[in-house]
């Protein structure tokens, strides 16, 4: 059942051309960037009282792609991590660093 699950996981994040979209590519393990960044914008979210919804329209970012950052669950595209230092009022070495 395993394997069948890796096929189908697979193909689930491309589309009809077969391309594979980065922002929807989930991480088969944890990586340490997109932990660090996924906590940053969580955290920074929320010192500026931003609700998801808040963010989606100041970065023009999917809800979904969103909650898989700050999820750690997938790294952003270069222009979503510029879009999120925008919005979040930080520079993107912010986003990238650890506190």
């Amino acid at each position: 059942m395993t394997r069948r699950n890796d096929i189908l996981t697979q193909y689930d994040n491309k589309d009809v051309a077969g391309l594979t979209h980065p922002s929807r590519t989930r991480l088969n393990t944890m990586s340490p960037l997109a932990a660090i960044i996924g906590r940053n914008v969580r955290r920074r979210r929320i010192e500026c009282d931003f609700s998801l919804s808040v963010l989606v329209e100041r970065t023009e970012i999917a809800l979904d792609d969103l909650q898989a950052i700050e999820n750690e669950h997938v790294r952003p595209e270069p222009e979503q991590l510029l879009a999120l230092a925008r919005a979040l009022d930080v520079s993107p070495s912010a986003l990238l660093t650890e506190e």
